[in-house]
C-alpha cells in the first residue's frame, strides 16, 4: 500500500493520453467571456417596447392616453377630479389635446385610467404641456402605485410655457406594483375659469437597445450592422426565453447571415499548440427552425460551428468546440443568425472555456469587471441643475436609462462638484449606504470648503453599491439648489 500514492498520477496520465494530446486540456478559468450578464450597455439607446419594430407587447398599453384621446373629440381614458372639466381641443402638439378647465375647485385635475405594469422593469412617462391661454397657472404631474398605495413620484411642479414642451421621466416599477396611474393638474383656484393643456401622453416599458446601422452592442461585444439587439429583463424570473436577470433579444434585419460576437479575456497567443476551446449558451429561437447556430472564429477560419440549427420555441443548451490554428489572430465566440428578416432569438448565460466540453447547468460568471466603452453621466447628476441637501440611494438603472443593470457590486466613478457659497462640510460623497456615504468617510467624495465659490472640485475611484445595485449619495449644499454635481460612471463590477 506504500506505493499507492504513485498510482494516481500514473492513472491520470494514462487518461490524458487516451483523450489525445491535442484535445485534452487542464480546466481553465471559469468563464473567459466578458459582460456575460449583459449589465453594461454604455453604447445603447433607450427604446420603447411599444415600438412595432420590437415585436413586443407592452405591459402598460398607452392607447388610452396617447394624444391623449387619439385625436378624437372625446376624452376616453381620462377622469376629471377637483371639479375640473375635461375636453378634447384642436391645436395640440399632434392633433387634438386634453384641456383641463377649472370649474369650481382648486387645482383642477385629470386622472388617466389604471395602467397595468410589471415590477422591476424600466418605464418612461412622456408628455407635452402648454399654457395655451397664457393664464400663468403652473402644471403639475404625479405617478401613483395603486398596488402598494404609494407614490412613485408625488406632485412634480413645472413652469407654465407658451410652446409645447416635452417632459420625460424614467423609473423602475416598484416591487409588487401591478398597476400605475398618471395624474395632471394645474394651480388655478376656484373661480378662475383657467385651463391648461396636455398632449402626447405615454407610459410605456423601455429598454436599452442597439438598433443603429453600426457594430456597437453591449460593452466588449459587437454585432453585424443590420442586426437589432434589445436587452430583455427576465421579469419575475419567468425564464420564458432564457435565464439570468438580463439577456439579449436578437432580431434579424436582413435575409443574409448576421453575427452576434462576444468579447473574451483570452489571448490567442497564450494558447498552446492544439489547445481546444469550447463555447456554449442557452438559446431560444422564436418560431424559426433555420436561424441559429453557435460558432467560433479564430481570425483565419471558423474552427467550430453547430452541426444543425437550434429548434424552435424552447430553451436549449448548445455548445461547440475547436482548436485555433497556429496562425490564429483572434478568438471570437459568436451567434450565427442565418434565417429571414425579422426572425428573433434570445441568448442567455454564455460560457467560453479551455477544453472540449462544458455541459448543461455549468454556467459561471465571466470577468466581473467591465470597463465601459463610453462614460455614462447620470441623468440628474450632470452638472446642469443646482441640487439641495440629499441623503438617499441613486437608482443607477433608471439614472442611466438602463445602461447599467441591477446586479452591480461597485462602480468606478469620476465626480465633479461646485457650490456657490462654500463653507465647512459642503460637498458630496458616495458610498454603499447612509453610514458609509457621510462626510469624509464616503468611498469617494468631493470636499469643497477650501476650493472657493463656484470652483469645481474633482474626485474619482471605486464606490460600493447596496444589495439593489445602487450607491448612496450624501450631499451637503450651502442652500437650496446651490450645489452642482456630475457623477460619471467609467466601469462596473458585476456580482
Amino acid at each position: 500500500m506504500k506505493n499507492v500514492k504513485w498510482l494516481v498520477p500514473i492513472l491520470f496520465l494514462i487518461a490524458a493520453l487516451s483523450l489525445g494530446a491535442h484535445r485534452y486540456s487542464m480546466p481553465g478559468p471559469a468563464n473567459l467571456l466578458t459582460n456575460t450578464d449583459f449589465e453594461a450597455a454604455s453604447n445603447s439607446t433607450f427604446q420603447d417596447y411599444t415600438d412595432a419594430s420590437t415585436g413586443f407587447t407592452n405591459n402598460a398599453p398607452n392607447s388610452c392616453c396617447t394624444d391623449p384621446d387619439d385625436d378624437q373629440d372625446n376624452t376616453t381614458g381620462w377622469g376629471a377630479l377637483n371639479s375640473a372639466t375635461l375636453s378634447s381641443e384642436a391645436g395640440g402638439n399632434t392633433g387634438n389635446c386634453l384641456k383641463v378647465l377649472e370649474s369650481g375647485g382648486n387645482n383642477p385635475r385629470a386622472s388617466a385610467e389604471s395602467l397595468p405594469s410589471s415590477a422591476g422593469t424600466l418605464y418612461t412617462l412622456s408628455f407635452y404641456h402648454k399654457d395655451v391661454d397664457t393664464t400663468g397657472d403652473n402644471p403639475q404631474w404625479r405617478l401613483y402605485d395603486e398596488s402598494n398605495a404609494a407614490y412613485v413620484n408625488n406632485w412634480q411642479a413645472l413652469t407654465a410655457v407658451g410652446a409645447w414642451t416635452q417632459v420625460t421621466y424614467t423609473f423602475e416599477v416598484p416591487a409588487g406594483c401591478a398597476s400605475l396611474r398618471v395624474y395632471f393638474q394645474h394651480t388655478a383656484t376656484s373661480g378662475d375659469a383657467d385651463a391648461y393643456y396636455f398632449d402626447d401622453v405615454s407610459l410605456s416599458e423601455a429598454t436599452p437597445a442597439f438598433i443603429a446601422a453600426d457594430t456597437l452592442s453591449f460593452d466588449s461585444h459587437t454585432k453585424t450592422n443590420t442586426l437589432d439587439v434589445y436587452r430583455t429583463f427576465n421579469a419575475a424570473s419567468a425564464n420564458t426565453y432564457g435565464y439570468g436577470a438580463f439577456f439579449p433579444r436578437l432580431k434579424k434585419g436582413a435575409d443574409t447571415a448576421e453575427y452576434y460576437n462576444f468579447g473574451t479575456s483570452v489571448d490567442y497567443r497564450s494558447l498552446q499548440p492544439g489547445q481546444w476551446i469550447v463555447f456554449g449558451a442557452y438559446i431560444y429561437s422564436d418560431t424559426a427552425t433555420d436561424n441559429v447556430k453557435l460558432s467560433i472564429h479564430d481570425g483565419v477560419s471558423e474552427i467550430a460551428v453547430s452541426s444543425s440549427y437550434v429548434g424552435a420555441n424552447a430553451i436549449r443548451w448548445i455548445e461547440v468546440a475547436g482548436a485555433p490554428a497556429a496562425t490564429a489572430s483572434t478568438i471570437t465566440p459568436r451567434i450565427l443568425l442565418d434565417g429571414d428578416t425579422n426572425d428573433v432569438a434570445y441568448v442567455s448565460l454564455p460560457v467560453l472555456k479551455l477544453g472540449t466540453a462544458i455541459g448543461h447547468g455549468k454556467y459561471s460568471p465571466g470577468n466581473n469587471i467591465v470597463y465601459l466603452e463610453k462614460d455614462i453621466v447620470l441623468t440628474d447628476y450632470d452638472f446642469a441643475a443646482g441640487l439641495s441637501d440629499t441623503d438617499a440611494a441613486i437608482d443607477l438603472e433608471a439614472q442611466t436609462q438602463g445602461k447599467i443593470g441591477k446586479r452591480v457590486r461597485a462602480v468606478k466613478v469620476a465626480m465633479k462638484a461646485q457650490d456657490s457659497a462654500v463653507a465647512a462640510s459642503i460637498g458630496a460623497w458616495l458610498g454603499p449606504d447612509t453610514t458609509y456615504a457621510a462626510q469624509d468617510i464616503g468611498d469617494v467624495g468631493v470636499y469643497l470648503e477650501d476650493g472657493g465659490n463656484d470652483n469645481p472640485g474633482f474626485a474619482h475611484g471605486w464606490v460600493r453599491c447596496n444589495a439593489s445595485g445602487d450607491p448612496w449619495l450624501f450631499l451637503n449644499a450651502s442652500g437650496a439648489g446651490t450645489l452642482d454635481l456630475e457623477v460619471r460612471i467609467q466601469a462596473v463590477q458585476i456580482r
